[in-house]
Order: structure tokens, then sequence, then C-alpha cells
């Protein structure tokens, strides 16, 4: 666990995760539209 929290710290420091998380973040929200569609058809 130690060695997976080393090795994000350049990245933190770099504002890359950040990044990351904004991508994930944006792929969560067209994920939840598709499911809502697909939700939608299937009513």
């Amino acid at each position: 666990m130690n060695q997976a929290v080393d090795d994000l710290m350049p990245y933190r420091q770099s504002g890359k995760v950040d990044g990351a998380a904004a991508q994930v973040e944006k792929f969560a929200e067209v994920f939840n539209a598709f499911l809502t569609q697909v939700q939608e058809i299937k009513k």
C-alpha cells in the first residue's frame, strides 16, 4: 500500500493525478447518461 502511495507522489506533484481524476469524472458523466438512455429504452 505504501509503495502505491509513493508511486503516485510524482504524479500528484506534477498535477497528472488531477487530470486523470477529471478524465474519470467525464467518463462517469458520459457513462451515466448512457445508462439512463438504456434504462429508458427498457421501459
